[in-house]
């Protein structure tokens, strides 16, 4: 019979292969459509035909080939949960035929996809992306069909159509959690062979062969697969039935059984090479149940060593996770007092040089004039290096570009209590503790505001002269940002502690390409929607801004993604305690039962414990001690970078990394030290196990 510790993992990665299917295809789901598709990226339009043209055209298309045809548009309001298909169908029975009537098939809760006909699309402009449901050549002939009327795309060999393997492929909470599963099912795996050398050794006895034992276990694992895995099916079936009507059931069947065979094939190549490790050892040892140390030592270590880093990786991330939870739960307070106020996005399938020299012109001159009558709040996070001499570091500060419309809506303090308002001069807001840089940020700003007022400006000319001044703030003042994007490798946040605050005039620095620039930085808010929601919604305005989303609304998504970190990060971090745990299982067991005699000898001639196991407590108090000493130069590495100017173009940690950071050293010792105490554990329970047996023996 199988050990039940092998059974048990191969149901378990049974549940887990259905659990990372439906996370997949949820996550897929939000990014964008599920059902199989080309894409075509039409970024430019030559205007060669109207509005009715185009629709004529893309209906005519699905009608001629029937393949059906969509066009993806994000909504004005909540672009974050809310996507429009503006669909074409084709043939009766072809791929999204029947979306119209039926509506899209939605897996999950977290996007709701709304179908329309594509003659109700009300844009004058459809640039955007099409899907295409048919073969390569359907997506082909479809971009050749669009050319003809003067949409092309100018930006890209074509659009790329996302797969669900690059939710894996590209990094991540899922592709962490692949690599921790993966190294779970190989630990229980072999540790579960070893523990059964015995009966193995019994088989050997009875003339079974190797490739006989394992084609016996395979049977076996095939036979619990027929039953066990059959029931799982059926329930998962049952469960998804009640969750949404099985609607894209073939994907997620897909997924599963790709995950499945992953684990399946890495689980039984493990038994097999455990299996071969057994048949190494003489048959009068494989019946004492004994195991060839050295080559079942390596290979415990070798999952065991990983198993180290990943504990520590994954509770770094659940702390970091959490941590940025409590901050969001906080911040909706705050996020309320702003009201209906809302961030504009823009569109990205524009024609490169379109953007240059139609849509900055436009949609920066009207930003410009808004912000001139104090229509909009400029919140803007720079790096602080801007403020500082070319080629020479910055304060290393939080730095945050306002205007004077910012200062009436949110409370700045000066040290003596009193509160900043508009003006004529453009104005450093400098914490105390920063006072030694006042001069030179009073310099530098001027320079900035100059580069700023002129860039994306034809050369030539003097450029414009700005008046500066810097004043001090009082220290221990929280900064709302409004959720504004920070620098390259920098967080979204919704606070900044004691920052450098840069004060412009209201439209009267920034040049048109700059307030473009700093809208897709989600650093322009429009306090009052409402002033502006119609104008984006018509022409030339519904060509390049695409999305009117209220800063609150932009917090719930934040929420709900960290939350969904968070749950994935904590499933990492259990699973990797599991392995942890299954490989010191593994390395007692192997040094127990490649020296029981030994053990027993030295035990009633009365040798201590840790004398008579001081080879593997002294390996792993070695590793323990390499582990700390690369927990503490990872963290070293973080902290360096805290204190001090930052050169150009390198970022300083965030508070909320260095702080993990500074954790990381404590968690690595308590990673350790338990390491330590669960081994001795294990050990004293296999010492306590042969004492017994060989006293029972004698």
């Amino acid at each position: 019979m199988l050990h039940r510790s092998i059974l048990v993992i191969h149901l378990a990665l049974l549940f887990i292969a259905a659990f990372f299917s439906f996370l997949t295809v949820r996550s897929y789901e939000e990014m964008t459509t599920t059902v199989p598709a080309g894409v075509v990226w039409a970024s430019s339009n030559d205007q060669t035909a109207n509005h009715s043209q185009i629709t004529e055209t893309v209906e005519g298309f699905a009608r001629e080939t029937g393949v059906s045809v969509a066009l993806q548009v994000p909504d004005l309001r909540d672009p974050g949960s809310v996507r429009h298909l503006y669909l074409a169908p084709g043939r009766e029975g072809a791929l999204a035929s029947d979306w119209l009537e039926d509506g899209y098939p939605v897996f999950g809760h977290t996007m709701d996809t709304r179908v329309h006909p594509f003659g109700e699309l009300d844009r004058d402009d459809p640039r955007g992306f099409y899907l295409v449901f048919g073969t390569e050549a359907d997506t082909d002939a479809f971009e050749a069909t669009l050319a003809g009327i003067g949409l092309h795309d100018t930006n890209s060999e074509g659009g790329y159509a996302l797969r669900w393997t690059d939710l894996f492929r590209l990094g991540g909470d899922l592709s962490f959690a692949l690599i921790i599963t993966v190294l779970c099912g190989i630990t229980v795996t072999g540790s579960g062979v070893l523990l059964n050398a015995r009966n193995y050794g019994v088989l050997r006895l009875q003339g079974y062969s190797y490739t006989r034992i394992l084609a016996r276990d395979l049977v076996q694992i095939g036979r619990f697969y027929l039953l066990a895995g059959g029931c799982t099916a059926v329930g998962i079936t049952a469960a998804l039935l009640l969750y949404n009507g099985l609607a894209q059931f073939a994907l997620f069947a897909r997924i599963a059984g790709w995950l499945l065979a992953l684990f399946l094939g890495t689980a039984l190549l493990t038994h097999a090479f455990a299996l071969a490790l057994l048949q190494a050892t003489s048959l009068l040892d494989a019946l004492k149940g004994r195991i060839p140390a050295r080559p079942a030592t390596a290979s415990a270590y070798a999952v065991r060593v990983p198993a180290l880093v990943l504990v520590l990786v994954s509770v770094s991330l659940v702390v970091h996770s959490a941590q940025n939870l409590r901050e969001h739960r906080k911040e909706f307070d705050t996020y309320s007092e702003a009201g209906q106020a809302s961030r504009i996005t823009l569109s990205g399938s524009v024609d490169f040089a379109e953007v240059g020299e139609s849509m900055d012109p436009l949609v920066g001159g009207w930003l410009r004039q808004a912000d001139e009558e104090g229509q909009i709040i400029l919140s803007v996070r720079q790096q602080s290096a801007i403020l500082a001499p070319p080629g020479e570091p910055g304060p290393g500060a939080d730095l945050l570009v306002v205007n004077d419309t910012y200062l009436e809506h949110q409370e700045i303090l000066s040290p003596d209590g009193e509160r900043y308002g508009p003006s004529d001069t453009v104005r450093v807001l400098l914490p105390q503790s920063l006072a030694e840089w006042g001069e030179t940020v009073a310099q530098s700003a001027g320079e900035q505001a100059a580069s700023w007022n002129s860039f994306g400006r034809p050369a030539g000319g003097d450029p414009q002269r700005f008046d500066t001044e810097v004043l001090p703030t009082a220290d221990g003042q929280e900064v709302f940002t409004y959720g504004s994007d920070g620098p390259v490798g920098r967080p979204r946040v919704p606070f900044l502690d004691d920052p450098m605050i840069f004060v412009l005039p209201d439209g009267a620095v920034l040049s048109d390409q700059l307030y473009v620039t700093f809208a897709t930085q989600a650093g322009i808010v429009f306090p009052d929607p409402e002033e502006v929601e119609e104008s984006i919604a018509t022409p030339p305005f519904s060509t390049y801004i695409n999305g009117l989303q209220m800063v609150v609304t932009s917090l719930a998504d934040d929420y709900a993604e960290q939350v969904r970190h968070l749950r994935l990060q904590s499933f990492n971090l259990a699973a990797a305690t599991g392995v942890l745990v299954m490989t010191a299982v593994a390395v007692c067991l192997v040094h127990v039962r490649t020296r029981a005699q030994t053990i027993f000898a030295k035990h009633i001639s009365g040798w201590r414990f840790t004398a008579i196991h001081r080879r593997l407590l002294v390996a792993e108090g070695a590793l323990a001690l390499a582990f700390l000493g690369w927990a503490a130069l990872r963290a070293f590495r973080v902290l360096i970078r805290v204190d001090g100017p930052t050169a150009p173009g390198t970022l300083a940690p965030t508070p909320e990394q260095a702080a993990v950071a500074a954790l990381e050293p404590l968690l690595a010792i308590a990673i350790a030290g338990g390491g330590l105490l669960l081994i001795a554990a294990i050990l004293l329970h296999f010492h306590r196990r042969i004492v017994r047996e060989g006293a029972a023996q004698a």
